[in-house]
C-alpha cells in the first residue's frame, strides 16, 4: 500500500514563484536597513546588552532568507528542493519566536527590579550586575554615594506627574521608601523559568517541524507528524506571548508606584505584535494541498495568499524587531550591565 499522500499541509508562505521577487527584495532591502542598527547597539558600551542578541540574529538571518526566497522565484528549479523547502519552513516557523525570547527576558528582569526595595539597605539582593559589594560599597553611613546607573536600576516611588501618566489617584509621598519583595520576586523568577520552557519546547517543534515537512510531501505518516508539530509549536507559541503580556500588566496594575508604564506598554506592543503572525499560522495551517507548486485554492502560493503572508507574518515580525532594535533597551530599562 503507498504510503504517498494525496495532500499534505501547505508550506505557511507558499512556495517562492514570480510573484514574490519583488516583496522579498523589499524585505531584503527592509531588513538590511536594521543590521547598521544592530551593530551600532552592539558595539556602544550605552547599549549594549544580551537582551537584543536574538533580534540581532534574526535580522541578519532574514536578509539571508529573503534573498534565498528572491533566488528561487527567479530559478524555478531551486523552488522544490528539499533543502530550501524545509529550510524557509523553519526560519518562518521559529524566526520570530526569537524576538519573543528577547522580549521575555527583558520582561522578567525588568519586573523583577520593580521587587527590590528603594533603599540599598533594605535590599535582600545587592545591585543588578554585582555579586559581592566592592570597597566602596563598604563604606557605611547615610552619606554614601551611588552610581547613576545603581540609581536608576532601583526602583522609585512615583512623583505627582508620574503618578499622573501611570493613571494612580490619590496623595503620594515623593519621598517613599519601597519595600523589598523577595516573595514576588520568587514569583516572577518561576514564571521565567515557565516561560523559558514553553519557548525552547516552541522551537524544538518547530524544528523537527522543518526537518519533516518536505518528506511529508511524499509520505502521509510524516504529513501528519509535521503537521501535528507546527501546531503544537505555535499554540505554544501564543500562550508564551500571552504569558508574557498577562505578567507585564498585572505587575502594572499591583505595583504601579515601582512598574514604570511607558517601557512596561513598550513591551505589550511588540507582544501583541508578534500575536499576529502566530495567530495567521494558526489559521494558514489548516491548508492542504497536492503539489508544492499548485497554484489552486488552499496551497497559499496564490497572488491572495502570498499578500496575506507579507501583511500578516513578515510585517509585524519586522516592526517588532525593529523597534527593539530602535530603543535603547539598556537605558530604558535602567540595566546597569550586560546582563541587567
Amino acid at each position: 500500500m503507498s504510503t504517498e499522500p494525496t495532500k499534505f499541509p501547505s508550506p505557511i508562505g507558499g512556495v517562492p514563484n514570480p510573484h514574490d521577487l519583488a516583496p522579498s527584495i523589499i524585505f531584503v532591502v527592509a531588513y538590511a536597513i536594521t543590521i547598521p542598527l544592530v551593530v551600532y547597539r552592539l558595539a556602544s558600551k550605552n547599549s549594549r546588552n544580551l537582551f537584543i542578541i536574538a533580534t540581532a540574529a534574526f535580522s541578519v538571518e532574514r536578509v539571508m532568507d529573503f534573498t534565498f526566497r528572491a533566488l528561487e522565484a527567479e530559478k524555478s528549479s531551486l523552488r522544490t528542493t528539499a533543502f530550501w523547502v524545509n529550510w524557509l519552513q523553519g526560519a518562518y516557523a521559529a524566526g520570530f519566536v526569537s524576538i519573543a525570547g528577547d522580549v521575555s527576558n527583558i520582561a522578567r528582569i525588568f519586573l523583577l527590579k520593580s521587587t527590590r526595595g528603594s533603599d540599598p539597605a533594605t535590599s535582600s539582593e545587592p545591585p543588578a550586575g554585582q555579586l559581592f559589594p566592592s570597597g566602596a560599597d563598604e563604606v557605611r553611613g547615610q552619606g554614601r554615594e551611588r552610581s547613576a546607573d545603581e540609581e536608576r536600576a532601583l526602583p522609585k516611588p512615583f512623583d505627582s506627574e508620574a503618578a499622573l501618566n501611570g493613571g494612580m489617584l490619590g496623595q503620594i509621598s515623593v519621598g517613599e521608601v519601597l519595600e523589598d519583595e523577595p516573595r514576588r520576586r520568587a514569583w516572577i523568577e518561576r514564571l521565567g523559568i515557565l516561560a523559558l520552557v514553553l519557548r525552547l519546547t516552541a522551537i524544538a517543534l518547530a524544528a523537527v517541524y522543518s526537518g519533516l515537512y518536505f518528506n511529508g510531501t511524499k509520505n502521509h505518516s510524516n504529513a501528519v507528524l509535521a503537521q501535528q508539530m507546527r501546531y503544537a509549536s505555535d499554540i505554544i507559541v501564543v500562550v508564551f506571548l500571552q504569558l508574557i503580556k498577562t505578567a507585564i500588566i498585572w505587575a502594572m496594575f499591583t505595583r504601579p508606584r515601582r512598574v514604570a508604564r511607558r517601557p512596561a506598554l513598550f513591551l505589550i506592543v511588540i507582544c501583541l505584535l508578534l500575536s499576529v503572525p502566530a495567530l495567521y499560522r494558526l489559521a494558514a495551517m489548516s491548508n492542504y494541498t497536492d503539489s508544492l507548486l499548485s497554484m489552486a485554492p488552499g496551497s497559499l502560493n496564490g497572488p491572495d495568499a502570498k499578500a496575506v503572508f507579507y501583511v500578516l507574518h513578515i510585517l509585524p515580525e519586522w516592526i517588532a524587531g525593529t523597534l527593539l532594535l530602535t530603543v535603547n533597551v539598556k537605558q530604558m530599562y535602567g540595566f546597569t550591565g550586560m546582563r541587567g
